[in-house]
């Protein structure tokens, strides 16, 4: 058996879809985006248990992210922002100690001292 000339045909006729493509059914999953940078994760967390690891993680992340161009960079800018906010939170509060503890011995050093001696 010859073929006409021109392209092969196929082995059976087929026949277009009815109704066009079908969407997904009920428990498909939906296309997945590049995945959340780690460290970034890392960073957010550790912001609020010991922020200089939040700080230090945070910096990495933004490195990575913008090598890899994974997600993530919100919650990284997010640890680092958080941990900053602690760091200048800490500095604050240790200069006011440390003034405080100067005003009190100023104050307690101009009160009068009673002598053990009566002096009338």
């Amino acid at each position: 058996m010859s073929q006409p000339p021109g392209p092969p045909l196929p082995p059976y006729a087929t026949h277009p879809a009815p109704y066009g493509p079908q969407p997904p059914q009920y428990g498909g999953y939906p296309p997945q985006g590049p995945p959340t940078n780690t460290m970034a994760i890392v960073s957010l967390v550790a912001a609020f248990v010991f922020f200089p690891a939040g700080l230090i993680c945070g910096f990495i992340a933004r490195s990575q992210i913008k090598k890899t161009g994974e997600q993530g960079a919100g919650l990284a800018l997010a640890g680092i922002i958080i941990s900053i906010c602690q760091l200048v939170i800490l500095i604050v509060a240790f200069g006011f100690f440390i003034f405080a503890f100067l005003a009190i011995g100023t104050a307690v050093s101009h009160f009068p001292t009673p002598s053990p001696f009566p002096t009338s």
